[in-house]
């Protein structure tokens, strides 16, 4: 008699101890991540007004926090101009993009179309129009009416366009790389051939 208790105490026991491990969720389950939180690989989004592209987004998290997005490990970012044509690739370790507030403050959203951004981290811009490479640690696009490159006065830059390359600190553009500003340079610029 004790010895089947035994068995049947036993049986109950690895009964038990079998359902609690077969219940765990695996590792790529949606529900072990948090309602605001998508992770892929990559993540690829694009945010719009109607047919106008404003960024197409790509990385590895994105983290929607309401007023901002937030974006982590291999930043991608392709902006565009009001004539949906793209201008500009942003590289980054992570991003912020900031919406905009919109609506009566108890029934406030948040437009992230022209939402301003801050990168960070081996942060790399490179201008499709003109083939400018600019590489710094930390950079705002403000993208109100026109968008605008700006990087504080302390921030070390780095301006490439095949062999010219410019150093200084802080950088002033607009995201199309037309016309820009860079405080304190050096460097080399090749002279051209005259033809």
């Amino acid at each position: 008699m004790y010895l089947n208790l035994r068995i049947l105490l036993f049986l109950f026991c690895f009964l038990i101890l079998s359902c609690n491990e077969s219940d765990q969720l695996s590792s790529e389950s949606i529900y072990n991540f948090a309602d605001n939180q998508i992770l892929g690989n990559p993540i690829i989004a694009e945010i719009s007004e109607g047919e106008n592209l404003s960024y197409i987004i790509e990385c590895d998290s994105l983290i929607n926090l309401k007023e901002n997005i937030l974006l982590f490990n291999n930043v991608n970012i392709q902006i565009f101009n009001d004539m949906n044509e793209h201008i500009t690739d942003l590289f980054s370790d992570k991003a912020t993009i900031i919406g905009r507030s919109q609506g009566a403050e108890n029934n406030q959203t948040y437009n992230f179309n022209k939402g301003d951004m801050i990168a960070e981290g081996n942060v790399e811009i490179v201008s499709i129009l003109n083939d400018y490479r600019l590489k710094t640690d930390r950079i705002k696009v403000y993208n109100s009416n026109k968008c605008n490159i700006l990087i504080d006065e302390d921030e070390q830059i780095e301006l490439i366009r095949e062999n010219d390359i410019l150093n200084g600190f802080g950088f002033k553009s607009d995201c199309e790389m037309k016309v820009w500003h860079i405080n304190k340079p050096s460097g080399t610029i090749e002279k051209g051939e005259d033809k």
